[in-house]
């Protein structure tokens, strides 16, 4: 389980000791010593996931400093990268979530070891005093029906402390979505709430900086496309365009939406016990979603088949998984695989069929410009991979064969 933590206000980018003036740190800019060895299997954590070390003996060079500091955090939690200044003397740690934030700027004392050499240093947290925010999630049936304040006051009682913020995401119908995020006065604070929801067997994960500001990534994003127009040679002041960047920008929130959403708030407890152990079919789902190569959209029709095997799951929870997945930059060949699997996953069926037909874009009005071509991918698992006569029966019937 990975623990995210974000300070609410954004990155605050100021340190300050007592002596020294503040120091400055780029969240964008590429920290000098990526040490994790698997960076290329997870996302980059944020830089607000990062603590300032001073004190540290430049003498020593780069190449031990980042060994030792490794080294000294290591039981905190696994170390993402180390950028050091350019004097040596002080720099960042940055981990993968909040809670090894937290150990390492509580630890006592903490102490680097090279080659026979010690140094004590100093930890101090990058963002004291802003909000920190919790995803609180997993609410039963009874607890989805709860008002606003009601599942407020249920999540103050979780955890022992009040919330400075509080968000309830409420779905289409108006009720919630099972979830709510809870925002606390600062990183203690909010390390205590959560702690105290774990025990109490409740899910509770820290939050994603696109998930607790979206206004602030919009706004980002909003600048960004504002860039991209003066780049063309476009007036982006000019009436045509001066509320595109901002129209493009909810856009793209809309079309990546998916990486806001998992498969328990999908299925949000439609599985079901069910004598039925022959196919379900599920035919032309309509799918839109983003090239990750070029940004430009493919889309086109997804087959979804499972055969049960004593469990069933509402006709439009397939559809669902299928949206939840498309609304992510993709490739067909991984989109295909992952609807297969979480449906596997979430259900522990005989068997599992996924077929994706689509036309991209990125074919059709750049680089060869073949308009009629499209691409067909298919996913099959359990008994479905094992049998030729399931698999063909599956591929007859979304081919529009009589049964």
């Amino acid at each position: 389980l990975f623990l995210y933590f974000i300070g609410g206000g954004g990155w605050l980018g100021t340190l300050c000791t007592k002596k020294k003036s503040c120091k400055k740190m780029d969240p964008e800019k590429k920290p000098s010593h990526v040490v994790s060895k698997h960076v290329n299997d997870v996302q980059a954590p944020p830089a607000e996931l990062s603590v300032f070390v001073s004190g540290l003996p430049a003498k020593w060079g780069a190449d031990r400093l980042v060994q030792a500091l490794k080294e000294c955090f290591a039981e905190c939690g696994e170390v993402f990268s180390i950028d050091l200044s350019e004097s040596k003397t002080y720099g960042f740690v940055r981990f993968f979530n909040g809670a090894a934030v937290h150990k390492a700027v509580h630890s006592d004392h903490p102490i680097i070891l090279s080659e026979g050499e010690k140094a004590e240093i100093k930890v101090r947290e990058t963002g004291v005093g802003t909000p920190t925010v919790l995803h609180i999630g997993g609410f039963t049936k009874e607890e989805r029906e709860k008002t606003f304040q009601q599942i407020k006051e249920m999540v103050t009682e979780w955890s022992g402390e009040q919330p400075t913020h509080f968000e309830l995401p409420l779905n289409e119908e108006g009720t919630n979505k099972g979830y709510c995020l809870a925002s606390f006065k600062n990183l203690e604070v909010a390390s205590r709430a959560h702690e105290r929801i774990r025990n109490r067997g409740r899910m509770a994960t820290w939050v994603t900086l696109r998930e607790a500001q979206p206004l602030a990534v919009q706004a980002k994003l909003r600048k960004s496309y504002f860039e991209i127009l003066e780049s063309l040679g476009e007036d982006p002041r000019r009436e045509g365009l001066l509320k595109t960047p901002a129209r493009a920008a909810k856009a793209m929130m809309f079309f990546t939406k998916g990486y806001n959403e998992s498969l328990e708030d999908v299925l949000n407890g439609a599985i079901f016990k069910e004598d039925y152990n022959e196919l379900v079919l599920v035919k032309d789902i309509d799918i839109f979603t983003l090239c990750e190569h070029h940004l430009v959209p493919f889309f086109g029709k997804c087959h979804i088949a499972y055969i049960p095997n004593g469990r069933v799951v509402g006709l439009s929870k397939l559809a669902r998984i299928a949206e939840v997945f498309s609304r992510r930059l993709q490739v067909q060949e991984r989109l295909t695989k992952q609807i297969a699997y979480s449906i596997q996953d979430a259900l522990q069926p005989q068997g599992v069929a996924v077929v994706i037909e689509a036309t991209h874009m990125c074919m059709v009005m750049r680089g060869v410009q073949k308009v009629a071509a499209k691409t067909v991918t298919s996913c099959v698992l359990g008994v479905v991979k094992k049998d030729a006569r399931t698999r063909q029966e599956i591929f007859g019937l979304i081919n529009g064969a009589k049964m």
